[in-house]
């Protein structure tokens, strides 16, 4: 593609998914801007916080706030209608929501479509498909006759999409050697999730410490997160919980961490790439994985699954 090209993604943010997708194409745009291209988002509907989030890029929606998905084919004749009298380069799709029907409806647009998709669930119709789970030797036949022949799989970790700032810092060192230094224990459901849950968590870790030892627990609140009112009184009732909202990007506040506990999303890529040790469980089905698989990374310390009942006293 020539520089100047125009590139369009189709993605979305949301309290049932996060901004997980939103964020590494953000990661990829920033990219592409700075090597000249013209890039655009198509969101469902744009809210003034997404607006803030995608700051120096152009974004539009395809519903109004009374209208919602209904469809892959609805979807994609918006979007359509959305490329027409524009020059279209190449079409980069982030959604869970979108397959093979969303995809062939959009090859009116005669430019190659790249699919960012690590659930190895859905048919695809495109030129390139980037995947980065990591499944040991099961990785590379991942997506193997959901793609037509003429698709380049990129698969494995190596194309996860982070922050440049952690791949320039894996040497990171942080200082351990001052007396009663506190703990900082880094909390997070991602983008959203269910907060009560993380107080239920950090109950049990203020009434549980161990003697002479002395944590804070340093605490996410994302965009789409409920129970942010109830997180905030908690908060208030101890010294030793810290909240961290409103942050575009958690390098600083990683890197400050000596532990993370919480969902084995980006973030925990993040942590690992710092080597800073990890305590994850998935909040969602594309997070689980082999406990094996998670060992080939560096992290060995994962529940697929944990309810409040797993909490012990």
């Amino acid at each position: 593609m020539e520089l100047g090209s125009m590139i369009i993604f189709r993605t979305n943010a949301s309290s049932s998914i996060g901004i997980g997708h939103l964020a590494r194409c953000r990661r990829l745009a920033i990219s592409l801007k700075t090597d000249g291209y013209t890039v655009k988002f198509i969101l469902d509907y744009v809210t003034d916080y997404l607006s803030h989030f995608l700051q120096g890029f152009s974004c539009c929606d395809i519903y109004s706030a009374e209208e919602s998905f209904s469809g892959e084919k609805e979807d994609a004749t918006r979007f359509l209608q959305y490329c027409e009298n524009k020059e279209v380069n190449a079409v980069i799709v982030d959604d869970y929501r979108f397959s093979i029907i969303w995809e062939k409806v959009i090859t009116k647009l005669e430019c190659p479509v790249i699919v960012i998709d690590d659930q190895d669930k859905n048919s695809h119709q495109c030129n390139l498909l980037i995947d980065s789970s990591w499944e040991g030797d099961k990785t590379l036949q991942r997506y193997h006759g959901k793609v037509a022949d003429y698709t380049t799989r990129l698969l494995g970790p190596r194309y996860l999409l982070i922050d440049e700032v952690f791949g320039n810092n894996t040497k990171l060192y942080r200082s351990t050697s001052q007396e009663d230094k506190k703990i900082r224990l880094l909390l997070s459901l991602g983008g959203g999730g269910d907060l009560s849950f993380l107080i239920s968590l950090m109950k049990k870790l203020i009434n549980n410490s161990v003697d002479g030892v002395s944590y804070q627990l340093a605490t996410v609140i994302g965009p789409y997160a409920s129970n942010k009112e109830q997180l905030l009184e908690f908060s208030n009732q101890y010294d030793e919980v810290e909240l961290i909202t409103g942050q575009d990007g958690l390098f600083e506040e990683i890197s400050r961490s000596d532990l993370y506990i919480g969902a084995s999303g980006g973030t925990l890529f993040e942590f690992l790439a710092l080597r800073i040790p990890s305590l994850t469980f998935s909040v969602s089905e594309n997070q689980q994985n082999e406990h094996a698989n998670f060992e080939d990374l560096g992290h060995y310390f994962h529940l697929n699954t944990l309810v409040e009942d797993n909490f012990s006293d």
